[in-house]
């Protein structure tokens, strides 16, 4: 491991709900096997779904379908690897798809086998309750630094947003500013020095704050972020940010993603907070985490999209010439999905996931294995819930 990764190393250092519990029985609905006829789903139990469910996708469809149709293409859908549940209400012309937590399917894959399976041209509908913006003016953005922040984490959506492209508007839609607890110069990661906009005193309120990978949070940032998040839109944490918003205690009860070195420390140090696996970012209610580094881009143009819609968030990535499509899925970090294997051959540290040098490690017998860990702080994580680390 050279010096960059290392210290991008240290930098970043249940289950499936159930659809069924969220549908309501009728006439007008279809789900899989064991899903019984249902009426339309009402605003209220679709918002939910979409809103309050974040492993359940909602795809739409154009043309009617009969209720042989519907559970023809429930039992398509159903069919596909990822799938833990369908669901498909006729009179709203929706499709609501439960994903399998530990290998979740992508929409591209529910799309297709629809297609497939009975000619049904679905469209996935981004999550997350749209966002309305003010009638005049710009969104304010307040992008939190502090010693050792992640440039890629802050300077990601700060592109997005810079650049942000929207039909018949005069002025720029978000307004950015950057935060600190004093206006002295922040040294960011790579060497990077930045003088904040505002202090904590003197900082306009936000509609949506920008939480990167920091180093540790004073009790000053931590209040700040509290307060602020009460009249935000939304806050939204980039990479490890997430241990922010942890410690700012805004996640117990939520379901949050990572930087997949931190899925495991997230969920031994909070355990009220439901981690997610191989996901680019979960919205749960006013809050987003995004994964690590570049998924930050993804989760800004998502929130173009909530925003301002799909048109305006696709302008914006052409403008940007960004050619990623994580952005209009949420489960496409899958190559994080399954904890990765260490053997004595190829040691990875189970907390923070990341190769270490064998020669370098620090060890430990666990259940007749030989546990590899790169640091002192991991093998102490790891002693305190072994059964977490080791879980396949």
């Amino acid at each position: 491991m050279n010096t960059r990764t290392r210290s991008l190393t240290h930098r970043l250092t249940s289950l499936a709900i159930m659809l069924a519990a969220c549908l309501v029985a009728g006439a007008g609905c279809a789900g899989g096997a064991n899903s019984q006829s249902a009426s339309a789903c009402s605003p209220e139990e679709q918002a939910r779904c979409i809103c309050k469910k974040p492993d359940v996708e909602t795809f739409s469809f154009d043309a009617p379908i009969d209720q042989k149709g519907a559970r023809t293409l429930a039992e398509t859908i159903r069919g596909v690897r990822g799938v833990a549940d369908v669901k498909v209400c006729r009179d709203d012309n929706k499709v609501f798809v439960g994903l399998d937590q530990e290998h979740p399917a992508t929409s591209d894959a529910i799309v297709a086998a629809a297609a497939a399976g009975g000619g049904t041209h679905l469209r996935h509908e981004p999550v997350g309750c749209k966002l309305t913006p003010p009638r005049d003016g710009s969104i304010p953005v307040a992008v939190v630094l502090s010693p050792d922040a992640e440039v890629v984490d802050f300077s990601g959506p700060w592109g997005v947003f810079e650049y942000a492209n929207v039909a018949g508007h005069d002025t720029p839609p978000f307004h950015l500013y950057t935060v600190g607890e004093t206006a002295a110069p922040i040294k960011c990661s790579g060497g990077m020095t930045i003088v904040p906009d505002c202090t904590f005193a003197d900082a306009p309120r936000p509609k949506i704050i920008v939480i990167p990978a920091i180093g540790e949070p004073s009790p000053a940032l931590l209040s700040w972020v509290r307060d602020a998040s009460k009249s935000a839109d939304l806050t939204m944490s980039v990479c490890n940010g997430s241990f922010v918003l942890a410690k700012a205690g805004l996640l117990t009860g939520k379901t949050v993603t990572s930087h997949h070195g931190g899925y495991g420390q997230l969920a031994a140090m909070f355990p009220g907070v439901t981690v997610k696996r191989g996901a680019r970012f979960v919205d749960d209610a006013n809050i987003s985490t995004a994964g690590g580094l570049t998924s930050g881009i993804d989760l800004a143009l998502h929130v173009v999209e909530r925003y301002f819609g799909r048109d305006a968030a696709e302008q914006t990535a052409r403008d940007l010439e960004y050619q990623g499509q994580g952005w209009k899925d949420p489960n496409s970090n899958s190559a994080f999905v399954s904890r990765p294997i260490s053997t004595d051959d190829k040691p990875v540290c189970p907390v923070c996931e990341m190769m270490v040098a064998r020669g370098d490690a620090i060890t430990e017998t666990y259940q007749g294995r030989t546990i590899y860990f790169c640091s002192g702080d991991c093998k102490k994580l790891f002693d305190s819930r072994p059964d977490l680390f080791t879980a396949r």
